[in-house]
Order: structure tokens, then C-alpha cells, then sequence
């Protein structure tokens, strides 16, 4: 057994025969993950891929301008004519607070950001015991896992616990589709869209970050 082998049998893989030890080899999705599948570049994070300025202009750019386009709320007559609201709650969510924490500006922010670093973006729909919408709340997609339901017709939401809320009843919750605004970017497979972090911005951005840990050495070191 290879050393290969032995990690992935220690992650859980091929307990009790049920599924066979993936073969983990040079180039596998496994040896990727395990090694950040570059050699010795690093695989951006979301927090070292924003210290690339071109990337962290890019995502501000396009987040504040969307950030800062209006939401429009219409309703439509019987004979087809579309009259805009502008006293209706939920245009008050989506324009001005998605809910006391947030504001509408910074929760697009935050969602934009999450779409081209993740390739996702996530946000909780807030209702009242009526089932109307009374706000959203932002989630980060590291903490929300995709999966379907048992009659595989409704994808289900696994959301862990919020790490800046600290509740000892604090615990993983399961939301059903029409609870979640889910925002998918290119290559949605019916689940989530790969991660750009991972596919499109993992050399770029690599390479980006070790020019500038040599040029920050390269200086450090009396140049």
C-alpha cells in the first residue's frame, strides 16, 4: 500500500469495503487538494488571493458596481401594464438592509465576492411565522454544503453554525431551496459551480503570490 493509499484510507475511504481506497495519484482531484496540485505554488486562498491587486481590483470593481445598482420591485395590472413599488418591504431588503447586521450595499458585496472567489454565493431567506420575507442573511460558502433531498428533487442546504455567533445550541441546520438565494457562476452541475480559486485563478493566482513573496524576500534580504 502506498503512502498515497494510507492517507486516503485514513480520510475515511474504503472503511469496511463499502467503497474502494481511491488510488491517489499525480494529477487526481484527491492529490490536488492534498498537495494544492502546483508543485511548490501556492494554491490561492480567498484571503491571499485578494493581496494580488489585480484581482482584488477586479472583484471590487464589479461588486461595487453592482452593489450600487437599484433593485426594481414591479407588480403588473390585469391589463399588462407594470406599475413600480417602492413601498413594499422586501424592496426596503433588497435596496437598503438585508437585515439590521447588514446592509443592502455591503450584503451585495459580500455575495459578488463569494460568486467569483467560490464560484457560489449563498443567503438565507429571513421569513415571519407567516411565511413572508423579512430579510437576508449573507452566508459564507465555506459553510454551506449542497446536497439533495431523499426523492432527489429539492436540493437541501447544510449551513453550519455562524463562528461570530457563540450559542452553545449552536448546531448545523438543514434548509430546504425555497429558504436559500443560491447564486451560481459558470459550470453549475445541478449542485454548486466549481470554485474559481480552484480551477481558473489556482495557476494564475499562484504564480501571481510567489512573485510576490520573491520580490518581498528579494528586498528583504538588503537588495
Amino acid at each position: 500500500m502506498s503512502i498515497w493509499q494510507s492517507i486516503g484510507r485514513g480520510l475515511g475511504f474504503g472503511v469496511q469495503n463499502a467503497v474502494p481506497a481511491p488510488l491517489i495519484v499525480r494529477g487526481s482531484n484527491l492529490f490536488n487538494d492534498l498537495t494544492g496540485g502546483m508543485g511548490q505554488v501556492p494554491a490561492p486562498s480567498e484571503q491571499t488571493a485578494m493581496t494580488v491587486s489585480a484581482i482584488y481590483a477586479a472583484i471590487n470593481l464589479k461588486a461595487g458596481a453592482i452593489a450600487a445598482l437599484p433593485v426594481h420591485l414591479y407588480t403588473q395590472a390585469v391589463n399588462g401594464e407594470r406599475d413600480r413599488l417602492t413601498d413594499d418591504a422586501l424592496w426596503w431588503i433588497l435596496n437598503e438592509q438585508f437585515n439590521p447586521r447588514w446592509s443592502a450595499a455591503h450584503g451585495w458585496e459580500f455575495l459578488v465576492q463569494s460568486l467569483m472567489l467560490h464560484g457560489n454565493a449563498y443567503a438565507e431567506i429571513l421569513r415571519s411565522p407567516g411565511g413572508a420575507i423579512r430579510g437576508l442573511m449573507p452566508l459564507h460558502p465555506n459553510r454551506v454544503s449542497v446536497g439533495v433531498w431523499p426523492d432527489g428533487e429539492r436540493l437541501a442546504y447544510a449551513v453550519e453554525p455562524d463562528p461570530d455567533v457563540r450559542s452553545a445550541s449552536a448546531k448545523t441546520r438543514i434548509l430546504d431551496q425555497d429558504d436559500v438565494l443560491h447564486v451560481a457562476g459558470l459550470g453549475f452541475d445541478g449542485l454548486t459551480a466549481p470554485s474559481p480559486l480552484r480551477h481558473s485563478l489556482r495557476m494564475t493566482g499562484g504564480v501571481a503570490l510567489s512573485a510576490q513573496q520573491f520580490s518581498a524576500q528579494f528586498f528583504a534580504n538588503s537588495a
